[in-house]
């Protein structure tokens, strides 16, 4: 995952659009947890933005293979 990820200010780019943004979202490498639990994400034309008080990443959609929407467990 680290080789996919890169720290970024957040600014959107030249000809980039916002499409939707959400809180509480977590990025997961397959089945694998990675240190970025329960943040907020942008979801823009280029790329994801993920953000929480200590960090801020961004993943180009290039990179995504696949996704899935994975509901939050009060025990997680």
């Amino acid at each position: 995952m680290a080789d996919r990820l890169a720290w970024t200010d957040g600014q959107l780019y030249v000809g980039e659009a916002l499409v939707t943004s959400q809180n509480g979202v977590s990025i997961n490498d397959g089945s694998e947890k990675t240190d970025y639990q329960k943040g907020s994400i942008e979801l823009t034309s280029h790329r994801i933005l993920w953000k929480d008080k200590s960090a801020q990443v961004e993943l180009p959609l290039s990179s995504i293979v696949c996704c899935e929407k994975k509901d939050a467990s009060i025990i997680s």
